[in-house]
C-alpha cells in the first residue's frame, strides 16, 4: 500500500481530503494516528486521529463494505439526532458530524476531550460506581431527548435471529449455551407483546462507546443507532462490563454485577426501565457473544479467551 501524507493510502487519504474540503477545514499537519483498525467478514474499519495545521484535531472514520454502504444514510441520521438530542447540555455531548462521503463510506467527526471508560477501568478498577452512574446518567438523557411510540414488545425476532446464528456455530460449552438459551427462551412467552416504550437508542453502548471527562460524558459513535426498547442501551453496557471487568467474588448468584454497581448504573438512569425485559436482553446479548467465540481454544485469541470467561461467569451467576 502506497502511503502518503497522512500514512494512510492513497485511497483512504483521498476519501480524507475531500471530507476536509467539505468541512472547509485545512490541510493535515503531520501523519494520522491510528486509533482503531480492523477487517472484518463485511468490509475493512478504520477510525484515526487526524490533526490540522490550525492546531485543532478531528477524528476522521471509514467503515466499508455492501451492508455499511445501504447503512450510510442511517449513519449520518444517528449523529444528527444526537446532537439535536444533548445540544447546550451543560454536562453531557455528543461529537459534532463534519462531513461525510458516501462513495469512500467515510465520515469526520469533531474530536471530543476525556478518556474512553473502558480505558478508565482498565487502570482504576475502583471507578466502576463512577463510570456506571455516568452511563446511567448519559443514556437517561439521550433517551428522554429521543421518545418514540409505545409498541408492543416483540422477543420472536430477535430469537430467531439468534436460532439462525445457533445453526451456524459451534460454540464452547454446547450443553451450557443450549440450557442459557432454553432458560431465555422460556421467559420469552411472559414477554411477547408486552406494552414497550422506545427511544431512539445508541445501539452500540459499550464502554469504549463513551468518554468522561471530569464532570462532562460524551456518547460517540451512532452507527447502529435506531429505534427500539430502551433497554437495549443498558444491556449492552452491562454485560460489557460484566463480562470484561465484573468477575468479582461479591456478585452474587443471581445477579449479572455486583449490587452496589447495578443500584448506581440504575440511579443514574432513573425510573422507565422493565427489569423483566432487562433481564431478558441481557441474556440474548451474552448468549450472541457466546456465539462467536470459537469453541477450540487454539482458535481463542487471549482476548477472546477472556471475553470467554467473562461470558461463562456471567451465565453462571445468572443461571439458566
Amino acid at each position: 500500500m502506497q502511503l502518503t501524507k497522512s500514512g494512510l493510502g492513497t485511497q483512504t487519504e483521498a476519501a480524507l481530503l475531500i471530507l476536509l474540503k467539505s468541512a472547509g477545514l485545512p490541510e493535515l499537519s503531520s501523519q494520522a494516528q491510528i486509533l482503531s483498525t480492523r477487517q472484518e467478514e463485511t468490509g475493512m474499519r478504520l477510525a484515526a486521529l487526524i490533526r490540522l495545521s490550525d492546531g485543532r484535531k478531528v477524528v476522521f472514520k471509514q467503515r466499508t463494505g455492501a451492508e455499511t454502504q445501504k447503512r450510510f444514510a442511517g449513519l449520518q441520521e444517528g449523529y444528527r439526532l444526537a446532537g439535536a438530542a444533548h445540544e447546550g447540555h451543560p454536562r453531557f455531548g455528543v461529537p459534532r458530524l463534519l462531513a461525510a462521503d458516501a462513495g469512500s463510506q467515510a465520515i469526520l467527526i469533531e474530536h471530543l476531550p476525556g478518556r474512553a471508560a473502558e480505558a478508565i477501568l482498565e487502570t482504576d478498577p475502583a471507578s466502576a460506581m463512577t463510570v456506571l452512574t455516568a452511563a446511567g446518567e448519559w443514556l437517561a438523557a439521550h433517551h428522554a431527548a429521543l421518545p418514540r411510540p409505545v409498541v408492543a414488545f416483540n422477543t420472536r425476532r430477535p430469537l430467531h435471529r439468534l436460532k439462525t446464528r445457533v445453526a451456524e456455530a459451534e460454540p464452547p460449552a454446547p450443553n451450557r449455551f443450549r440450557a442459557f438459551l432454553r432458560g431465555l427462551q422460556d421467559r420469552a412467552g411472559a414477554l411477547e407483546g408486552q406494552e414497550m416504550p422506545e427511544a431512539v437508542i445508541h445501539g452500540d453502548f459499550s464502554l469504549g462507546n463513551f468518554l468522561l471527562d471530569g464532570q462532562r460524558v460524551f456518547g460517540i459513535d451512532f452507527e447502529n443507532a435506531n429505534g427500539s426498547a430502551k433497554e437495549r442501551d443498558l444491556a449492552m453496557v452491562l454485560v460489557d462490563y460484566a463480562t470484561r471487568f465484573g468477575l468479582d467474588d461479591a456478585t452474587p448468584d443471581g445477579a449479572l454485577i455486583r449490587p452496589d454497581l447495578m443500584a448506581g448504573l440504575m440511579a443514574g438512569y432513573g425510573a422507565g426501565a422493565n427489569p423483566q425485559v432487562l433481564d431478558f436482553l441481557i441474556r440474548l446479548r451474552l448468549l450472541h457473544i457466546w456465539l462467536a467465540i470459537p469453541q477450540d481454544r487454539a482458535a481463542r485469541s487471549d482476548r477472546r479467551d477472556r471475553v470467554w470467561r467473562g461470558v461463562r461467569g456471567a451465565a453462571e451467576r445468572l443461571g439458566a
